[in-house]
Formats: C-alpha cells, sequence, structure tokens
C-alpha cells in the first residue's frame, strides 16, 4: 500500500507533462490565430450586454455545480460501494456482466443527479430564447444520450475488468492502449453513426458557400472530405460551424442558423 501511494505522485506528474506534450504537439504549426477586434458596443446595448453577462455566468456557475455533484457522487460510490444490493452477489459470480452492469449503472446515475442543473440550465437557456426546444424534445435527447453513455459504459466497464483480470500488476498498459484505440474509432464513427440520431446532415450543395469552406480548409491545412448542413435550428437560436470526424469521416458542418441568418 505504501510503495501504490508513493507512486501516486509520480503518476500525477506523468499525466500532466502527456498532456502538456500533447497540447504542443497539437497546436497549429501556423501557430495561434488571434481574433479580429470587435466593439461589441457598436451591436448590442449596454442593458442587452448586461443580460449577457449574467446569463453567461449564471450558467456557468450551474455548470460548475452539475461537476461538483457528479464528482461528489462518484467519490460517494467509491468510498461507500454498494455492495449490500440484492443484484450485487449474483453479478460477482459473473465478474464481466458485473462490470458491464456497473458502466452502466453509474452513468445512468450521474444522468439521474445532474438532470435537476440540467433542466436548470436547459430552463434559462429557453427563457433567453438560445434554446428552442421545449421539454418533450429536450428530455427525448436526454433520454437518448443517456442510452447511449450506458451502452459505452457498459462495454467500457466489462472491458476494464477483463483487463484488470488478465493483468493485475501492468493493466495500465494494455488499458492505456484500449483507451487510445476507443478514442480514435470513435471520433471516426461518430460522425456516421451516433450524430444521425439527433439530426439531420445534408450535404452542402455545389456553390460559392461550399467552395470558400473548402478554400478556407485548404489554407488552414485541414483536409476534408465534405461540408454539411445540420438542422441546429431545431435546438437553438445559436450559430456556430465545427470540423468532426477522422480520415473517411472528417467533415466540416455548419449550422442552418449560420448559413439562413448571415
Amino acid at each position: 500500500m505504501q510503495s501504490r501511494r508513493s507512486r501516486l505522485p509520480l503518476a500525477i506528474l506523468a499525466t500532466v507533462a502527456a498532456a502538456g506534450v500533447a497540447t504542443f504537439l497539437l497546436r497549429p504549426r501556423s501557430g495561434i490565430i488571434n481574433p479580429a477586434p470587435v466593439d461589441v458596443e457598436a451591436y448590442f446595448s449596454p442593458a442587452q450586454l448586461e443580460r449577457a453577462v449574467d446569463f453567461r455566468d449564471t450558467q456557468r456557475l450551474v455548470g460548475l455545480a452539475g461537476i461538483v455533484v457528479s464528482g461528489a457522487t462518484l467519490a460517494v460510490l467509491a468510498w461507500r460501494p454498494p455492495r449490500r444490493l440484492p443484484v450485487a452477489a449474483r453479478l460477482a459470480r459473473r465478474p464481466l456482466l458485473g462490470g458491464a452492469a456497473a458502466g452502466a449503472g453509474i452513468s445512468l446515475l450521474l444522468v439521474v443527479v445532474s438532470l435537476p442543473l440540467a433542466a436548470w440550465r436547459h430552463d434559462r437557456a429557453y427563457d433567453v430564447g438560445l434554446s428552442t426546444q421545449t421539454w418533450g424534445p429536450w428530455l427525448g435527447d436526454v433520454a437518448k444520450s443517456a442510452g447511449i453513455e450506458a451502452v459505452l459504459a457498459a462495454a467500457g466497464g466489462a472491458v476494464a475488468l477483463a483487463v484488470v483480470r488478465r493483468f493485475p500488476r501492468r493493466w495500465w498498459i494494455p488499458g492505456s492502449a484500449i483507451v487510445v484505440a476507443f478514442g480514435v474509432v470513435t471520433i471516426w464513427l461518430w460522425p456516421v453513426l451516433i450524430d444521425p440520431v439527433f439530426n439531420d446532415f445534408d450535404p452542402l450543395p455545389r456553390g460559392r458557400l461550399r467552395s470558400e469552406v473548402l478554400e478556407l480548409a485548404r489554407k488552414a491545412d485541414v483536409k476534408v472530405g465534405e461540408v454539411y448542413r445540420v438542422d441546429a435550428s431545431r435546438r437553438t437560436t445559436a450559430v456556430n460551424a465545427y470540423v468532426g470526424g477522422i480520415g473517411p469521416t472528417k467533415r466540416v458542418v455548419l449550422y442552418d442558423n449560420l448559413i439562413d441568418d448571415f
């Protein structure tokens, strides 16, 4: 136990060092692009700016509170695991099934404990006109997200337990490789398997806008295969654009709000 505690600071230091190296390697080759200077008072009144600051600050606090609630829930589970549940004894005899059940259960529990704060954030966004979703569609999205996360957590729990049982002392070595591989596969498949569950994506027709986007990507040294329009207006009035996917699934996605309003 003492040796494990002595290795903990070293593990934390190695993690911080790895994150620093990754940040350095992933920086844009041409340097960070500074945003164009904009005088916001030329576009918005003082009252509008004050309202925006109030909305942002409160949303940020509610989001941080959600992180605290989730972290406290995980801490309680780690400190006092629910061994007395009737199903716990049966799952203990089937470790991999138990790992899957634990992963899915923890994932769903985190959704439940965070739901009140998430609902508050949504309600505030709807009140200011940022969200266009009523409670029914919003809860539907929460349910779909919870189901997908539970399946992934179940698979992760089963794989993690299998790795620990097979490599009890060096489980973190194959575990690290599995996490990296899972991250790559997830980025590759997410745009074609998961994103369409929530939105409709249509290829942007050939024309000036598509050509300008591809030219901008070329100048930024980002190779993309396609440009898509997403029906983001079904959920929000916000405008956005992003790059998603990897390899053959890499694409630029434009909010329909961005295309229609600008």
